[in-house]
């Protein structure tokens, strides 16, 4: 299902495509909606292959998955999150980044979540496992 069958954002979603930076519009259930060039790039991945992944699919490392799950929960509950969690490109590699999720509200309600990732340099680990605790 596309953004525009859903008719449920409350902004086009390609305003993401104006970042700098990676970012993934993601439904409540945690599938990929949306995904900027620099996501594309990031992930190795064209845009059309993000659309329909889960955040907890191909796109964070298996070590990273409870973690990830707590983080869009508490970001589904309206909290914004910020940590560095280790992601997968399309070869594989792993490598970390500093992820910013925030809420995307209509009215009152949450209807996804804004996903910013930049990749960080050298072999930073994933710092966010004490979420899963």
């Amino acid at each position: 299902m596309t953004v525009e069958q859903t008719n449920c954002w409350p902004a086009d979603p390609r305003l993401l495509d104006a970042f700098d930076a990676a970012a993934l519009l993601v439904d409540p259930d945690g599938h990929v909606v949306h995904a900027n060039e620099a996501a594309e790039r990031l992930f190795g991945r064209s845009g059309a292959s993000l659309v329909g992944d889960s955040l907890l699919g191909r796109l964070f490392c298996e070590s990273e998955q409870v973690a990830l799950a707590t983080v869009g929960r508490q970001v589904l509950d309206g909290v914004q999150w910020h940590g560095r969690l280790e992601i997968t490109d399309s070869t594989g590699s792993r490598r970390g980044a500093d992820v910013t999720c925030s809420p995307l509200r209509r009215d009152e309600d949450v209807v996804g979540l804004i996903c910013v990732i930049a990749a960080t340099s050298g072999d930073q680990v994933a710092e966010t496992r004490r979420l899963a605790e």
